[in-house]
């Protein structure tokens, strides 16, 4: 189990662009509460659950993170022998990104 400080640098790390973290925001709202109709502000629409979950799924990193002292130090495991050096699945790092519930779709 991460703990807080672990799950914020992980989030920290890992930069999502505003378009996906809107995504993100839509999605979880549509899995809670049903159907969205979003309305077209112009530059991008809601493209409905399964496609959003698709291109937020695109956006996630697929390699696993490597974490020293509460800090992410990335995705290739480092060769200390002085510290302690906490891998973190890329499926764990999905659920930190996007909340555990979403993640089961993304």
């Amino acid at each position: 189990m991460l703990t807080r400080a672990q799950a914020n640098a992980i989030r920290e790390h890992v930069a999502l662009d505003e378009p996906i973290r809107r995504l993100i925001s839509l999605a979880t709202t549509d899995l809670y509460h049903g159907p969205l109709a979003v309305e077209d502000d112009g530059d991008d629409t809601y493209p409905g659950f399964p496609a959003a979950c698709r291109m937020i799924g695109e956006a996630m990193p697929r390699s696993d993170l490597y974490i020293v002292d509460d800090e992410v130090i990335g995705d290739v495991e480092p060769l200390l022998d002085d510290c302690e050096v906490t891998c973190v699945d890329s499926r764990l790092v999905v659920r930190v990104l996007v909340g555990s519930e979403l993640a089961r779709y993304v």
